[in-house]
């Protein structure tokens, strides 16, 4: 980069012989129509160096720019990166804990059916010993009144 800007110093005092040069001979021209010719020849001379000059300055501004864009853009990639990484993270916790709920659900579900069998089992046999208690009472009542 400096060897860019040593030759763009060097360049800037050429060119300002160069003009200098270029001036004294327009003003060393006596024929009008020669010297009117150098006159525009000087000033295409001048705009040209300017554009050149403004050319430059553009091509530093938007390399500056590309290389700011190309940083936004490898830290953009990395943030959508991220972000889809934690989407994931976050999609596989549902996932996890909708299984979990459904195991759950199934599990208390063979719960409530094995504690409704094992009630209709308790109530099926506590009708029969009260049936039973009632014949041994009749049986223990017919007993008692034959003695």
């Amino acid at each position: 980069m400096t060897d860019l800007h040593d030759r763009r110093a060097e360049d800037k005092q050429t060119e300002a012989k160069l003009q200098a040069e270029l001036d004294a001979l327009v003003a060393a021209e006596n024929d009008p129509s020669k010297r009117a010719t150098l006159m525009v020849l000087n000033a295409i001379n001048r705009c040209l160096t300017q554009n050149t000059h403004v050319t430059h300055n553009v091509k530093e501004q938007l390399t500056t720019l590309k290389t700011s864009f190309d940083e936004h853009v490898v830290g953009f990639a990395q943030h959508a990166k991220d972000e889809e990484a934690l989407l994931n993270k976050g999609r596989g916790a549902w996932m996890a804990l909708a299984w979990f709920l459904g195991l759950v659900q199934v599990a208390v579900g063979f719960m409530i059916m094995d504690t409704r069998d094992t009630l209709r089992q308790l109530h099926g046999a506590s009708i029969e010993a009260k049936m039973s208690d009632q014949r041994l009472n009749s049986r223990i009542d017919v007993l008692e009144a034959k003695r």
